[in-house]
């Protein structure tokens, strides 16, 4: 893959191309489909869907991918009320938390069914408040509550 590819931005259709079986760059009904199709009888489909593994290995278009097939599901969290954030919060991981962030990702979620922690606490609990996962983190948030309190006032 080239360059272009890497900053290839999903729409609506390639969301339809990954509900069809087909690479998020081909579009259902197109030419390219047929002879997609013909050069790849097995079809399309990721090989697993473990986050967590993509985002170690720095595995963007699959992620990327993931998110597009299921935008809601992917923030969802795992039997401890960890999601994505909360990892790459507790790893130390900046851009991988700031491309969560760009997606949606919720910092203000709360692990243990509410008990647990959110991912600036954990950002501060293992790396401290230097660190530049807990500054993108408080940020966030600080400009995510002065929005809110911003819409409160209308």
């Amino acid at each position: 893959p080239d360059d272009a590819s890497a900053n290839y931005t999903y729409t609506s259709e390639s969301k339809e191309s990954l509900d069809q079986g087909l690479p998020p760059y081909v579009l259902p009904g197109s030419i390219w489909e047929e002879k997609w199709r013909a050069s790849n009888p097995n079809g399309w489909k990721l090989l697993f869907e473990n986050k967590g593994t993509y985002w170690v290995e720095g595995n963007w278009k699959s992620l990327e991918n993931l998110y597009i097939k299921d935008p809601i599901g992917f923030h969802g969290p795992d039997q401890n009320g960890w999601t994505l954030v909360h990892e790459a919060a507790r790893s130390g991981k900046a851009d991988v938390v700031k491309w969560l962030l760009e997606r949606n990702a919720d910092p203000f979620h709360v692990t243990n069914e509410g008990l647990g922690f959110t991912a600036l606490q954990i950002a501060e609990d293992y790396h401290g408040t230097d660190h530049e996962v807990y500054s993108i983190l408080k940020n966030h948030m600080e400009q995510k509550d002065s929005h809110d309190a911003s819409n409160d006032e209308l």
